[in-house]
């Protein structure tokens, strides 16, 4: 996969390399989670070492956003199993998105977005599926923005908030917005009421 290049800002997109340690990917991932964390909500994301962040990647790819070779931003992309009523089979699950809120403004996050989503087209895949917190409104606005649609929704694992789940077919979605937003809105009253936070 050929690096991305945004010309007016200097930001190249990269798979990470060998050299560059997995605790790098630890300390954009904390920087960018701060102001949530400071709000109370705990992205376990955040939380995790390097060698757990490259676990949690599995079989998938890291990419990191470079600024004069200083990494500041960061996504992976991991294939994993799905039987959703909106995707069966294997999925690519884009995850560990993060940009140092130094270097916001740049448009990193939608050049990050862009980069994975072609990654995932140059591999046959027809969409990709991601989940944040129902409090990442900036995140939730950046992922409509860029074609993401809500999915699905669920408790997250430390139960101190909800997390939503959003899919983004690459070409032709099968499914119409409104449909999917009937289908989003209904598993979001069902898991409220079965597990109020």
């Amino acid at each position: 996969m050929k690096e991305h290049m945004n010309h007016t800002s200097d930001i190249r997109i990269i798979e990470k390399p060998e050299e560059l340690p997995f605790e790098v990917i630890h300390q954009l991932l904390e920087k960018a989670h701060q102001q949530l964390k400071e709000q109370g909500v705990h992205m376990l994301t955040a939380e995790l070492t390097g060698t757990q962040l490259k676990e949690r990647i599995g079989n998938g790819k890291c990419f990191v956003a470079m600024y004069q070779n200083i990494p500041v931003g960061t996504v992976s992309l991991r294939f994993v199993e799905r039987n959703r009523w909106y995707y069966k089979g294997s999925c690519a699950d884009l995850i560990l998105l993060a940009v140092d809120p130094a270097y916001t403004g740049k448009h990193i996050a939608s050049m990050l977005l862009q980069h994975v989503e072609q990654y995932a087209v140059s591999l046959g895949y027809t969409g990709v599926e991601l989940d944040t917190a129902e409090t990442n409104t900036k995140a939730l606005q950046i992922y409509e923005k860029k074609g993401y649609r809500k999915v699905s929704y669920f408790p997250a694992s430390n139960k101190d908030h909800y997390s939503i789940v959003m899919y983004k077919w690459i070409d032709n979605a099968p499914f119409s917005k409104s449909y999917c937003h009937l289908r989003y809105q209904i598993k979001k009253c069902i898991v409220r009421l079965k597990n109020p936070i």
